[in-house]
């Protein structure tokens, strides 16, 4: 997802679970976050290395995230 640990330990990104996806979407990009689709139910934005290098945003009926196959 092109996150970068700055250093060890470090939380490389986390998932949040939304009522109304299209609404919180719109607050992202509107704030100027850089917003990516994740398939159906979910986007992927870049965060602040403060905050952690990604956030995955789905909708609080997905199935749980999983970046392995």
């Amino acid at each position: 997802l092109g996150a970068h640990a700055p250093a060890l330990p470090w939380i490389a990104g986390y998932v949040l679970e939304t009522r109304d996806l299209c609404t919180t979407r719109a607050l992202f990009t509107a704030a100027g976050c850089d917003v990516r689709p994740l398939g159906t139910g979910r986007f992927a934005t870049q965060l602040p290395q403060a905050l952690g290098g990604v956030a995955i945003i789905q909708s609080a009926d997905s199935d749980l995230f999983t970046l392995l196959g």
